[in-house]
């Protein structure tokens, strides 16, 4: 009874020290279809977040407001008018602002929100490197694919909550296996069931009790893996454009595979949700450091 309740407590430590192991430093570099020159639009970035001090458009079509901000600005611009048309905005719709102190992109900002009456989704976004103005529904028609490590989110330290997931799981398994290891509960002798003597027959060098409790903690962090990368990616469906995943009728999609989250979705989206991973890796780090101390 005594040596039956050492190897359980053995298995949880075992487990926990694997699981509070450090993987390698999270790399979460978005591997998209096609590589994007990223100084060039750095440089589109800054060049949108450039003063142009105080202005005034007066009853400006569109058009010529856009034009005056490419030229301004120094950038490359394409502006979808299929696409805003279908939403009620076109080259003719008026602007009129009154700027003191202002960005090119906040200019353009409110320059196609007053152009968009109804309030239907014009705005822009850039894609290699250019400013592309549109709707908000035709710029997330346009997916890419990245791939994000998440490693260190999957084997961080874990919570409270997640240790009784695993005092769960520990007891679940020995109800499993106590044909091989008589569980604390159980009152009766230790025995060898065919499971354990077949597993004996494959690693003659290992004893079966070693065996049998490295099986049980490979079950239990596959166990804790697996529920962490489900709240995962609820996290990001429920917090990243929500409407957009396809379980919610949209066309972005998540796959994982292994410790890495291969997600289908618009470059907004993908900004969007390397930020969200930063925030959660800031939070792994921080209660990390907390326990460490």
């Amino acid at each position: 009874m005594y040596k039956t309740c050492l190897l359980v407590m053995a298995c949880i430590a075992v487990s926990a020290d694997r699981l509070r192991a450090a993987p390698p430093a999270m790399s979460r570099g978005a591997v998209g279809q096609n590589e994007r020159d990223e100084s060039a639009e750095l440089a589109v970035k800054r060049a949108l977040e450039s003063p142009i001090g105080a202005v005034e458009f007066h009853r400006m079509p569109l058009g010529d407001f856009l034009e005056h901000l490419r030229v301004t600005a120094g950038v490359g611009m394409v502006v979808r008018w299929p696409a805003l048309n279908r939403i009620g905005v076109f080259s003719d719709s008026l602007v009129t602002l009154t700027l003191q102190s202002s960005t090119v992109s906040a200019a353009l900002e409110q320059g196609l929100a007053q152009a968009d009456c109804g309030h239907r989704g014009a705005t822009f976004s850039l894609r290699d490197g250019v400013v592309v103005v549109s709707s908000a529904e035709d710029l997330a028609q346009e997916m890419e694919i990245r791939t994000y490590d998440v490693r260190a989110l999957l084997s961080a330290r874990l919570s409270q909550r997640e240790q009784v997931e695993l005092q769960e799981a520990v007891s679940s398994l020995w109800k499993e296996h106590y044909q091989v290891f008589s569980p604390p509960w159980h009152r009766q002798p230790r025995r060898w069931g065919p499971e354990g003597l077949h597993s004996a027959r494959i690693d003659p060098s290992k004893p079966a009790q070693e065996r049998e409790t490295d099986s049980l903690v490979d079950q239990m962090e596959s166990v804790l893996t697996t529920r962490r990368l489900e709240r995962l990616i609820r996290v990001i469906e429920r917090s990243v454009f929500p409407t957009s995943w396809r379980r919610q009728g949209g066309e972005a999609s998540i796959e994982a595979f292994g410790g890495r989250l291969v997600i289908r979705q618009s470059p907004e989206a993908h900004q969007a949700i390397e930020q969200l991973i930063d925030e959660l890796a800031g939070d792994v780090a921080a209660r990390s450091d907390g326990g460490q101390s």
